[in-house]
């Protein structure tokens, strides 16, 4: 098996400060950016069309941090656990699903009544915490393919919380330099 690469540590005599640097730049951040450290500059802000950067697939990239910030947005009662549709036309991609893992324990909330009482029963059995249930409505991507908007909703299940509704969300996204950024999230309200 291959040794991985040996690289000199704080007490080697044979790096200086300076290219240790300059070093630790180029590993981080490229080369590019370590020229830009290094001579204590900003490279001018470009959009993403200009630089000719695609950002990632938004499925891919912005529903894990949508359902992050939907919520983190719930306040009352703030949910202590996570449930997910299955089988259903709100069922969360898997990058929602990841996500929701992330943030605490986290149930698979299938559509067939019978099964969802044994979820209830193991929730009851495990604690009275709020549990979430959230709800995928959608991914909304502008033409451009530099806006995209996910649409998010909940509801709770068991405990004393049982049948509350977390409000709707859109939660916005725009691409920038090729990354994706979270700009806004605002309550959908109903008209």
């Amino acid at each position: 098996m291959p040794r991985p690469p040996r690289f000199p540590g704080p007490t080697d005599s044979r790096l200086t400060t300076g290219r240790a640097a300059l070093i630790a730049c180029g590993l981080t951040a490229g080369a590019v950016g370590a020229l830009v450290l290094v001579a204590g500059r900003r490279p001018p802000a470009r959009t993403a069309a200009a630089a000719g950067l695609r950002c990632p697939s938004a499925e891919q990239a912005v529903v894990g941090p949508a359902v992050l910030a939907y919520v983190t947005a719930q306040s009352r009662p703030a949910p202590q656990r996570f449930l997910y549709a299955a089988g259903t036309d709100s069922a969360l991609p898997d990058p929602g699903v990841v996500a929701l893992q992330d943030k605490g324990p986290t149930y698979m909330y299938p559509a067939n009544p019978a099964q969802q009482a044994v979820v209830r029963a193991k929730l009851a059995k495990v604690g009275p915490w709020a549990s979430l249930l959230v709800s995928y409505h959608g991914l909304r991507l502008a033409t451009d393919s530099t806006h995209a908007v996910v649409r998010l909703g909940g509801r709770f299940v068991g405990g004393r919380d049982d049948g509350t509704v977390a409000p709707d969300r859109s939660v916005s996204f725009t691409c920038e330099s090729g990354a994706w950024r979270l700009t806004r999230t605002a309550e959908e309200r109903s008209t």
